[in-house]
């Protein structure tokens, strides 16, 4: 039996369609179940006392890279470094210190890109036993955080 061009023409509309179908489950799954264009970063924040002479401060060091595959946005209000001194007099131990800005320059982060920033600030290291550095990171959606104990 021929194929007439009714037969070719049905045929060809089935293979588009099906086409279609594919193509929105394809992108259904890479993006929505996968997740990959959701902010996914991973940050972490290490520190060290420094006692030069006279000086004595704390140095932090923020790492955030960016594990996704789109653009996250920073917002700056909410996003900072704080740093806490251990005091026994506190309930619960710890003493806010200061809080730093951090990452100003850095409005977002590209796929796979990964930002550092330091940041000092001045603390008589002689009265403190322990420093606690804590990292907030907001976006307009999601936040993320990251600890250390300096002694």
């Amino acid at each position: 039996m021929p194929f007439t061009s009714e037969t070719l023409d049905l045929v060809d509309k089935v293979a588009r369609i099906l086409a279609y179908v594919a193509g929105a489950a394809w992108v259904y799954f890479n993006f929505f179940k996968a997740r990959t264009y959701r902010p996914r970063i991973e940050n972490s924040v290490k520190g060290e006392l420094c006692r030069r002479a006279s000086l004595e401060m704390v140095h932090v060091v923020v790492h955030v890279k960016n594990v996704g595959r789109g653009k996250v946005d920073i917002a700056q209000r909410g996003t900072g470094v704080r740093i806490l001194s251990f005091d026994q007099s506190e309930t619960n131990g710890w003493r806010h210190v200061a809080t730093l800005p951090i990452l100003t320059r850095h409005l977002w982060i590209e796929p796979n890109e990964t930002v550092e920033d330091h940041a000092v600030w001045p603390l008589p290291l002689a009265k403190i036993a322990a420093v606690k550095v804590e990292l907030v990171l907001r976006g307009k959606r999601w936040m993320s955080e990251a600890a250390t104990i300096l002694t």
